[in-house]
């Protein structure tokens, strides 16, 4: 079967107690190469693994974190550098091919993301809430590109085919979102002109980022909830003419009835004359 190739980079700069020197990491196919100033220093085949598509490196425990989207009933590894071994973190497959995995060594929380969704996993052995399958944590509306973590600010970054967004993660690993001005929300879903301005009423934000309403003609008011003097004239003049419409229609009504009543007694007077004749 035909597959793209995949290169799974990583670039850092790192003084770490390794057995080789190295600060550029690589990926790719079931090889992990290691650089230093440009120059191959170490090459490492991972066992079972055929498609490595994202790498990122644990400084703390000196080790390689990946995602191998061929590896068997597992989709995210470690690589312990200085015993040189290989043990799986998740007991489940991950649908989907673009697989991208970061590690905040702050929280000692493992990110990745799948086509729409962001999950996390504490590799903290003492965390008490962890789970070998991870937790989704963030459910997006368009395709994921790629995932990053700001371990001094505590936010997730993921980049989408159309904009870069980010959340706060919390003490306990769930995404707190910082809204930009004008929106609120669990996401920032919500717009501070969703539905502010009455009557067809243009919005937009003043310069505290707060929602102020351009009213049309007929309407006044924050919210353009006032009718002017101008549409109550209107108002009451279609009113009227709504009334006098009705009475005209009622009258009309009311002269058939009558034309029907004076008929039927007219017809019954004719025949009581001709019964008499």
């Amino acid at each position: 079967m035909f597959r793209t190739c995949v290169l799974a980079l990583l670039c850092l700069v790192v003084k770490q107690a390794s057995p080789f020197s190295w600060d550029i990491l690589v990926g790719q196919a079931r090889t992990l190469y290691f650089y230093s100033n440009k120059t191959l220093t170490y090459t490492q085949d991972i066992p079972y693994s055929n498609q490595i598509t994202s790498v990122t490196y644990d400084s703390v425990h000196n080790r390689i974190l990946f995602s191998d989207v061929d590896y068997p009933n597992m989709t995210i590894c470690s690589y312990d550098i200085t015993s040189k071994t290989t043990k799986s973190l998740l007991t489940k497959k991950i649908d989907g091919f673009n697989v991208r995995v970061v590690y905040d060594p702050v929280t000692q929380l493992l990110v990745w993301s799948d086509a729409s969704n962001i999950y996390k996993l504490s590799l903290n052995p003492i965390s008490v809430n962890k789970t070998v399958n991870g937790k989704n944590i963030v459910t997006l509306d368009h395709h994921c590109r790629d995932v990053a973590v700001d371990s001094c600010g505590g936010y997730i970054y993921w980049m989408t085919d159309y904009n870069i967004e980010r959340a706060r993660v919390s003490a306990e690993g769930q995404p707190e979102c910082s809204c930009q001005a004008g929106y609120s929300g669990k996401r920032c879903e919500v717009h501070a002109c969703h539905q502010y301005c009455l009557h067809n009423g243009t919005c937009s934000l003043n310069e505290e980022e707060e929602p102020t309403c351009e009213c049309s003609a007929d309407y006044e008011g924050d919210r353009c909830e006032v009718a002017t003097t101008r549409a109550g004239e209107e108002a009451d003049g279609s009113t009227q003419q709504v009334l006098r419409d009705l009475r005209s229609a009622v009258r009309q009504v009311l002269r058939e009835e009558l034309k029907s009543i004076l008929k039927l007694f007219s017809d019954k007077l004719d025949e009581d004359e001709a019964s008499a004749h």
